[in-house]
């Protein structure tokens, strides 16, 4: 069986306290996590 992963793009950034990651931009999210292996993204 093969098992798939995605991710959020909350790993790099946080809703939370924005002076964690506020300004990574979106495409550093997908280009990271697609070098990491993830399949696909939550948007």
């Amino acid at each position: 069986m093969t098992v798939q992963l995605g991710i959020n793009p909350l790993t790099w950034t946080n809703d939370d306290l924005p002076s964690l990651g506020a300004d990574t931009p979106l495409q550093v999210c997908l280009r990271e996590g697609k070098q990491a292996g993830f399949a696909g993204f939550e948007l």
